[in-house]
């Protein structure tokens, strides 16, 4: 069967170029182990996990967070497994740009998996990063007009943890970016002038 206009042999549409692209960066942002680069990843994939509330998205969102967190933890460098998380991005990828969603979500899982062997370094770690990933981009989605409960579904946190987190952060400015302590405060003595 020769392919279809914008899609494969098989009939299937081509891959969302965004999927493809989250789990480059976020296999990129991995090598160099920079965890801004990977906080980025999980943002743009929480984003279009409210547009196309494809489980892949919240995957690789939650995978985002929890190696930007193990990025900042020297301890947590085991070769071994990080060379697993690496095999796993790698294949993770392939499955997105041939569009296979199902191979693709069974990698992510997989990926999940070989982060979580981490644990036997520091349960408490491994597990905590988890559930604080879940509760982030659950606030993140929330913040983002996602009704409370969808987000919970979406990402399986628990609603009294989201509710807590978005009460304790100013989720989203209304610049879109952060600012530093110092233009904090320039702007605060400003405002008391």
């Amino acid at each position: 069967m020769a392919p279809t206009q914008g899609g494969h042999a098989s009939g299937k549409p081509a891959a969302s170029p965004p999927i493809s692209e989250c789990i480059d960066r976020l296999g990129k942002g991995f090598i160099k182990r920079d965890s801004h680069e990977l906080r980025e990843v999980m943002n743009h994939c929480a984003a279009k996990l409210i547009t196309e509330e494809q489980h892949a998205y919240f995957l690789m969102a939650l995978i985002a967070y929890i190696l930007s967190k193990i990025a900042q933890k020297p301890r947590y460098r085991d070769p071994k497994v990080f060379r697993n998380i690496e095999v796993s991005l790698a294949n993770s990828l392939a499955h997105a740009k041939l569009n296979n969603m199902t191979a693709l979500n069974r990698s992510l899982d997989g990926l999940l998996a070989a982060i979580t062997e981490l644990e036997k370094v520091d349960r408490r770690f491994v597990t905590n990063v988890v559930e604080k990933g879940r509760t982030k981009i659950a606030a993140l989605l929330y913040a983002q007009g996602i009704s409370l409960n969808r987000a919970l579904v979406l990402t399986g946190a628990r609603k009294q943890e989201v509710l807590n987190y978005s009460g304790k952060t100013m989720m989203a400015d209304r610049f879109g970016r952060t600012l530093p302590a110092s233009e904090r405060l320039k702007n605060a003595r400003r405002i008391l002038k």
